[in-house]
């Protein structure tokens, strides 16, 4: 597939299977489907990588930026309310139903300028109903990245193009200039781009998780997962969301400045440990039918 501003966006929708006897069957939805190519993580090394859940099924990943918000995708959050998702914390496979610390979500804010047309402001906060003090948080990157940089992707997303996902994995990686796309709409001022075609990089589910750098030894977040411009996890370009090129949105979400999405939150005494979460087999979400749900610029993970 040509990679110009002719790639395709694909969204997919699979069927996620009922791990315990307590758990109802849910009811088809979108999910995001680990890393490419990586090798498996322990959630202990990267303890402010989080997976994101909808009625107890992961779909996407985020990172603690501060004791009250979580990164990540405006795509993965796209039409949610605070109440439809929980952030999962600790859990080295989220297919195991009690691995891990779930916490409600408060509120949930996205870029007002992502339109899931272009590149562009791919990125949400989400604020947490439970503040999460048992952690130091891990610090956004406020510097344009240059081609050549070396980082760290880290993820809850697919193995492969078949699935294998919600484990988490992690894949050292450097970031090429963003015009060997040869698409124009890829500006490296918002975007950070890796090559892919050596079936290594991102896949579905791995949306909204991090790419850190290391900055005198501490880890911080310079870029989100955002998508790819080939349906394929293991050919074309992984494009991800620059931080540092949106300082602003991320800066008044945190200050208190924006509106959340929709009108529904979350009481903080709320408890997000209640219900049935027996075992969970390693099968997770299984990929039984998947199904173009939006075809666009491009294909989001």
């Amino acid at each position: 597939m040509p990679r110009t501003a002719t790639s395709i966006r694909l969204r997919w929708i699979a069927l996620s299977a009922a791990l315990s006897a307590c758990t109802e069957v849910p009811a088809t939805g979108e999910i995001e489907q680990g890393i490419v190519g990586g090798e498996m993580a322990a959630s202990a090394d990267f303890p402010t990588v989080v997976g994101l859940e909808e009625a107890g099924d992961w779909f996407c990943t985020g990172t603690l930026i501060h004791e009250d918000w979580i990164l990540t995708a405006a795509h993965c959050v796209e039409g949610m309310l605070a109440t439809d998702v929980q952030v999962r914390l600790d859990a080295n496979n989220l297919n195991f139903k009690l691995a891990g610390k779930r916490i409600a979500v408060a509120a949930i804010y996205s870029n007002p300028g992502y339109n899931g047309a272009s590149w562009d402001n791919d990125i949400a906060l989400i604020r947490l109903a439970e503040t999460v003090t048992d952690r130091e948080p891990t610090p956004i990157n406020r510097v344009v990245m240059s081609p050549s940089t070396a980082m760290i992707q880290v993820g809850y997303g697919a193995a492969s193009d078949t699935g294998g996902g919600g484990v988490l994995r992690k894949l050292s990686t450097t970031t090429i200039d963003c015009s060997a796309t040869g698409d124009p709409s890829i500006s490296a001022t918002n975007v950070v781009c890796f090559d892919q075609s050596d079936g290594n990089g991102t896949c579905y589910g791995d949306s909204g998780g991090p790419s850190f750098i290391d900055v005198g030894g501490r880890l911080e977040v310079a870029a989100l997962t955002s998508g790819g411009t080939v349906e394929s996890c293991m050919d074309g370009f992984d494009i991800q969301t620059a931080v540092a090129g949106e300082l602003e949105f991320i800066d008044r979400a945190l200050s208190g400045e924006l509106t959340p999405d929709g009108e529904q939150a979350v009481d903080p005494s709320e408890s997000a440990e209640g219900g049935c979460s027996s075992g969970g087999a390693n099968g997770g979400l299984l990929l039984v039918g998947l199904a173009a749900l939006v075809a666009r610029r491009r294909r989001s993970r």
